[in-house]
């Protein structure tokens, strides 16, 4: 399903006001959301609230062959000039509405979620009980166990979706995930199945598989470490040389980033494979270059790490640096079997999403499973 159409609304679509309360939504609409460009253009108070609607089925018949398909439609407006840590409500027309919050230009309390693997699919090595699980039930129930929290926005550390390029699987992640992200904002680090789709960057109006942004005066650095999708699924797999200029490009992008926000009370790096798992077939050449060139960067700068790709709740500490891997939302679970000795300090196979606690250089965190149950607890400074 590639036809897709993206509209560049007006801000008269849209009617933005300090905080109201949100409208139901359309059953063919997924969605409004608000995305990440409301935490990158955090200094300039822009946002950008969309949402997407389905349009009619399309069938194409041969004999007894049938074919359906349907065309999506993506809505962005963008609202400039918004006060630095105000809530903000939004109504889009007979779409539905919601609210985000903007990022404060100082130190203030917050709170934000990560959780990652939301995508359906049976995966290897796989806890046998959870072969069967539906992924789309699971994401549920975790968004469920999410919306009750207020968290300042939310982070998805990558696998969305089992298929970038599939507009079907995008349209029931927004719609799934609306109760959550109808009050918060939305960013998303890029895992190997988004697969550098156009459509996600369409999405996410995100030219760029890495980025950053600021939260009062804590810094958040998004890492891409699927460079080998450099290339478009369809072009075929990149070659040794583009791949390594993908790896340079973002190592000197990362060097300038830590160094020029060494001030920042807080670093969080986020990035979709893990630098440390307790899962054994997942240890692989990527993770050990990640732990030789950008692990003594993280330690060098006292960084926390935010970590997807295993269908698990993991939480490890190495030399003063924490990092955590939150586990699926989705995705068959995985088995925990080979934790690393005086590193991993909390390994689970449990669906679940992850909660920080940020109080100027004070940071916590709390794990919780589908039901709401804390699983695991930290202070982390």
């Amino acid at each position: 399903m590639k036809n897709i159409w993206r509209h560049l609304g007006v801000p008269m679509l849209l009617v933005l006001a300090p905080a109201a309360a949100a409208q139901e939504r359309d059953g063919d609409t997924a969605g409004p959301f608000v995305t990440s460009p409301v935490m990158l253009d955090s200094k300039s108070g822009s946002v950008t609230v969309s949402w997407i609607e389905r349009g009619p089925d399309v069938t194409v018949r041969q004999g007894q062959e049938v074919q359906t398909n349907f065309p999506l439609q993506v809505h962005m407006t963008t609202f400039s000039h918004l006060k630095p840590g105000t809530t903000y409500s939004y109504k889009a027309g007979s779409v539905g509405g919601g609210t985000f919050k903007t990022s404060p230009r100082e130190s203030q309390p917050f709170e934000f979620l990560i959780y990652a693997e939301s995508r359906n699919g049976a995966v290897v090595n796989t806890i046998e009980q959870q072969d069967k699980t539906i992924g789309d039930d699971v994401h549920s129930q975790v968004i469920a166990a999410m919306s009750r929290e207020n968290p300042d926005f939310v982070m998805h550390l990558g696998d969305a979706v089992q298929t970038g390029s599939d507009q079907q699987q995008w349209f029931d992640f927004f719609r799934i995930g609306a109760p959550l992200f109808r009050k918060t904002n939305l960013a998303l680090v890029y895992g190997n199945h988004e697969a550098n789709a156009p459509l996600v960057h369409e999405l996410f109006n995100q030219p760029k598989t890495y980025y950053s942004f600021d939260w009062g005066r804590s810094h958040f650095i998004v890492l891409d470490s699927e460079y080998d999708r450099i290339r478009l699924p369809q072009a075929g797999k990149s070659t040794d040389a583009e791949q390594e200029a993908l790896w340079q490009e973002q190592m000197t992008w990362l060097k300038q980033e830590l160094e020029a926000n060494k001030g920042a009370e807080n670093v969080f790096v986020a990035f979709h494979l893990p630098a440390f798992t307790a899962t054994a077939y997942k240890r692989r050449d990527r993770s050990f270059r990640i732990q030789k060139e950008w692990v003594p960067l993280f330690e060098q700068y006292g960084a926390i790490v935010l970590n997807g790709h295993e269908h698990n709740y993991q939480r490890h500490e190495n030399k003063g640096v924490h990092y955590f891997v939150a586990g699926s939302a989705g995705a068959s679970l995985e088995k925990v079997d080979w934790p690393i000795p005086g590193v991993t300090k909390r390994a689970l196979a449990q669906f679940s999403y992850v909660k920080f606690k940020v109080d100027g250089r004070r940071v916590s965190m709390a794990a919780f499973d589908l039901k709401g149950k804390k699983i695991d607890e930290a202070v982390i400074r």
